[in-house]
């Protein structure tokens, strides 16, 4: 293992160009900056030239085509790469969507693009359960999943589009920060960071160690219209199977 670089800020995800430079996304500006380009200038191994751009924080990143897509918190901008994979333009961003749901938790927009010009953006959950207020009661047919808790899917080639373009493309996830395009399945792959505590409302049922250990965190490979179940639904890797989630009935 190499250490290529370090005292970055915070990184969140990256991706590598064809000339093997690296786009590092931040989701905290550093020096007014919120996507670093690292490069090795002396071939050996080591990143040793820096340059950042980008006045927005964000998590998403990735190159696909001609282009290197990035997430701020709100939406997702693109900018045109040269033969080398380098952005041609730091300063000026296409706008691909914007007015993404941003409640601050859990509001990382993660990103990936298939082979059809359509770009896929993670919406979490501000919600942890989808409770009513205080109470240990479930939220009648949860109304957080017509906004959050899923994928939504735009036109990757559509500058302008806001929330009513998507098209919600997976539900039930309460927030999915890993996303990726598998082409060989023709699948979407997504880590689902799933609720926390059962304990606080339903002491009888859930001690505090089950509360560190389910519901698992699980991985998903996703179709159009896939239901990964949050928050009806858990996944007991200890049982292997499915649960009801307590705050609804379980």
């Amino acid at each position: 293992i190499t250490k290529v670089a370090d005292s970055l800020g915070k990184v969140r995800h990256i991706d590598v160009n064809s000339s093997g430079g690296i786009y590092v996304r931040l989701n905290a500006l550093k020096d007014g900056k919120g996507t670093l380009y690292l490069t090795d200038q002396d071939k050996d191994g080591v990143m040793d030239a820096k340059t950042a751009f980008g006045n927005f924080p964000g998590t998403g990143i990735t190159i696909k085509g001609k282009y290197l897509y990035s997430s701020s918190n709100t939406g997702v901008f693109r900018y045109p790469l040269n033969k080398a994979g380098e952005v041609i333009d730091t300063e000026n961003p296409e706008l691909i969507v914007d007015g993404l749901m941003d409640k601050k938790r859990d509001n990382s927009k993660s990103i990936t693009l298939d082979n059809n010009n359509n770009l896929y953006v993670t919406i979490g959950s501000y919600s942890d359960a989808c409770r009513e207020g205080t109470t240990g009661k479930g939220i009648p047919g949860c109304p957080i999943l017509d906004s959050a808790a899923g994928i939504w899917m735009f036109k990757a080639n559509k500058t302008n589009q806001s929330f009513k373009d998507g098209l919600r493309y997976a539900t039930g996830l309460k927030n999915s920060v890993g996303i990726d395009w598998n082409s060989a399945s023709k699948s979407l792959f997504a880590t689902h960071h799933g609720r926390g505590a059962f304990s606080d409302k339903f002491p009888g049922m859930y001690t505090a160690k089950q509360d560190t250990e389910i519901p698992s965190e699980t991985v998903y490979e996703l179709k159009k219209g896939s239901d990964a179940g949050w928050p009806f639904t858990y996944y007991d890797h200890f049982q292997k199977k499915v649960m009801q989630a307590p705050e609804y009935g379980g």
